[in-house]
C-alpha cells in the first residue's frame, strides 16, 4: 500500500513538474513576443 502512495506522489510531482515548465515556457514566449 506504501509503494502506492509514494509512486503516485512521485507520478504527481512529475506531472506538476512538467506543467509547470510547460508554463514558465509559454510565459516566457509571451514576453519574448511582446518585447520585440
Amino acid at each position: 500500500m506504501l509503494k502506492i502512495i509514494v509512486s503516485y506522489i512521485t507520478v504527481r510531482a512529475r506531472f506538476s513538474e512538467m506543467i509547470i515548465g510547460g508554463v514558465c515556457v509559454e510565459l516566457m514566449k509571451y514576453y519574448a513576443h511582446a518585447g520585440e
